[in-house]
C-alpha cells in the first residue's frame, strides 16, 4: 500500500466542500485527483498510463491494463482505498462525518452501515479514536 496522501484526508475534505460535492462525477474526479496528484500511474510497475482511451478509463475508476507490464488496476489499488467497496458519494459522507468528529453510532445512524466497516475506514483513514 502507498504512503498515506495527506491531500486526501477528511479534513481536506472539509476546507474544500462545497456544492459541487453533491455531482457523482465531481465526487469521483476529487478523489482520483487526491490520491493521484502525480497522475495516471501503473501501482505496480509505476509506468505513465498515457493512452487516451485507458487514462479515460482510468479517470473513471474502471479498470485498466499497463501498457508496461500488462497487469490490470483501478486508479484505487494500492492505495489508501483499495479494497473499500464504498461508492464515491459514500466515502466522501463518511469522510465529512469524520471531519466534522462525529460519533462511530450516530454515523452508523445516518448512513446505515456496519460500526466495523465504519472503523476500518477510520483506521485506513489515520484517524484517531478519540471522537467515540
Amino acid at each position: 500500500m502507498q504512503k498515506k496522501n495527506r491531500s486526501f484526508s477528511p479534513e481536506n475534505l472539509l476546507s474544500e466542500f462545497s456544492p459541487e460535492f453533491l455531482n457523482p462525477v465531481f465526487c469521483r474526479e476529487w478523489i482520483i485527483k487526491k490520491i493521484h496528484p502525480e497522475g495516471a500511474r501503473c501501482p505496480h510497475c509505476y509506468m505513465e498510463i498515457s493512452d487516451i482511451r485507458e487514462l479515460e478509463r482510468f479517470w473513471r475508476g474502471d479498470q485498466v491494463k499497463c501498457p508496461g507490464c500488462a497487469r490490470k488496476f483501478t486508479a484505487r489499488s494500492k492505495t489508501i482505498l483499495a479494497g473499500i467497496g464504498a461508492d464515491d458519494r459514500k466515502l466522501i459522507l463518511f469522510m465529512l462525518f469524520f471531519a466534522l468528529k462525529m460519533p462511530i453510532s450516530q454515523i452508523e445512524k445516518y448512513a446505515k452501515m456496519d460500526k466495523r466497516t465504519l472503523f476500518l475506514y477510520r483506521h485506513r483513514f489515520g484517524l484517531s479514536h478519540k471522537n467515540e
